[in-house]
């Protein structure tokens, strides 16, 4: 089942003028999925919220994603919601002041399913979809968003460079930036905790021709999204070598986030 909420409210002609006072080259909108739908299993002993509602350092989840946005840059937020999807939708109301949003409440479990249905209620060219679950100190929205639409591909993938590789998406990447293969929380380095190297860091600019590859048979998660544009070599990933991410899902990751934030609190 689907249920919108629309809110929209007219801006003036003059913002186009604003973007190039400011030095961007690219000033064509785009619309932004952010997925809210996760119950946060792992924290089910800590929180009843919704995980994208969950406070680090005083802080919900779903504002260290908002907050890297440029929104004069974007057109519409849609919000995917799952999860006690009334709560979200009271946040959502009570603190998103952007001209133009969209609430879709889906039953379903699964990212795929998600996008799918929120991908209908885009109309730009190009569309961010992003977790809102996870923390990224330094992502460049504006500099991804350009080198984006420099190279021409169907999508770009934030990455930065990490520990503790068994949490997250592991990336192979070519010289040229093209990503090459991707692997989920490979366990061989459970034992090898200190290794680092390239992961995603759930955050993706998408041409809207993206839906043409995704393949629900290989995943309704990320994966049924992801490999078929990198089997097409359609993925670029932008390397923030500079982004401080946490994938915030245990208590344990939520212990080291909030230690790293409070001793880096004049960046956040």
């Amino acid at each position: 089942m689907i249920i919108l909420i629309n809110i929209s409210v007219s801006t003036s002609k003059g913002d186009r003028s604003l973007f190039n006072q400011q030095g961007y080259k690219t000033i064509d909108k785009l619309d932004v999925i952010l997925l809210c739908g996760g119950k946060g299993q792992r924290l089910k002993n800590v929180t009843e919220l919704p995980k994208s509602l969950y406070q680090i350092n005083s802080k919900e989840l779903i504002k260290y994603s908002l907050d890297l946005l440029d929104s004069r840059l974007l057109k519409k937020l849609i919000f995917a919601l799952g999860y006690k999807s009334e709560v979200m939708t009271k946040w959502i109301s009570e603190n998103i002041k952007h001209d133009s949003f969209t609430i879709v409440k889906e039953q379903s479990e699964g990212i795929l399913q998600a996008v799918v249905k929120c991908f209908k209620f885009t109309q730009t060219e190009d569309i961010l979809i992003c977790n809102t679950d996870e923390i990224r100190l330094g992502l460049d929205f504006c500099n991804m968003l350009e080198f984006h639409r420099a190279h021409k591909k169907t999508a770009t993938m934030a990455s930065t460079v990490c520990d503790k590789l068994y949490r997250h998406r592991l990336l192979e990447i070519r010289q040229d930036n093209t990503l090459l293969s991707s692997r989920l929380k490979p366990k061989q380095f459970e034992n090898r905790p200190t290794i680092s190297d390239s992961v995603n860091i759930g955050f993706l600019i998408f041409n809207r021709r993206f839906i043409e590859y995704i393949n629900p048979n290989l995943s309704l998660g990320w994966s049924g999204i992801i490999d078929p544009l990198v089997k097409a070599r359609e993925i670029k990933v932008y390397r923030s070598k500079n982004t401080s991410y946490f994938n915030v899902g245990t208590p344990k990751e939520v212990k080291e986030a909030t230690i790293f934030l409070e001793q880096n609190s004049a960046d956040t």
